[in-house]
């Protein structure tokens, strides 16, 4: 089976429901320290702001996980989603890129206009896809949804997983500088 019929069988199983108004994203736990068990799925920690996307018939509100509005303060980001002709509820980070191409904090704090650096809006799960409730599907399967209807663009991205060894990774970020790693089951 392709991997597109096996997401249109995945869809045509969900319960149809309304778009939601509200969305609280899921929020991470803090562990003492990095760990490795199956069936787990480990990302890179962006250094950004959490963002949650309500696309819905051309209009977009993207806002904070505390549901304040970033369309004008990342006006970038929302003006490349309004592209995007999808109805979707997508959860995200948006960061600032550095010229290491490394996330920068406190240039997005300061962020007003490209002059203040390069953002990017990197993607990491789909909560509802056109007239779908996607929650109860599991991560992999919801990642698979959102890498289909992904557009190309230099803006929005795919925040990518890895299926490795949770203790590997954990160092290879502090190695590279990275804010940190995070596991999703």
């Amino acid at each position: 089976m392709s991997e597109e019929s096996s997401i249109e069988q995945l869809l045509s199983q969900q319960k149809k429901s309304k778009f939601p108004t509200k969305v609280a994203p899921m929020l991470a736990t803090l562990v003492d320290k990095p760990f490795d068990a199956p069936g787990w799925i480990y990302e890179v920690k962006w250094d950004g702001y959490r963002a949650i996307a309500l696309l819905k018939n051309g209009t977009v509100e993207l806002s904070s996980r505390n549901a304040k509005s970033f369309n004008d303060k990342f006006y970038p980001i929302h003006r490349e989603m309004e592209k995007w002709n999808v109805n979707a509820v997508i959860d995200g980070e948006i960061v600032s890129i550095n010229p290491k191409g490394m996330a920068d904090f406190s240039s997005l704090q300061g962020w007003r206009s490209e002059a203040d650096g390069d953002l990017i809006y990197y993607v990491f799960d789909i909560i509802w896809y056109e007239g779908k409730d996607l929650s109860t599907v599991p991560l992999i399967e919801r990642r698979k949804v959102l890498k289909s209807i992904l557009p190309p663009s230099d803006l929005i991205r795919i925040s990518e997983n890895f299926e490795t060894n949770g203790l590997e990774f954990f160092k290879l970020a502090e190695e590279m500088s990275l804010e940190g790693i995070m596991a999703k089951k």
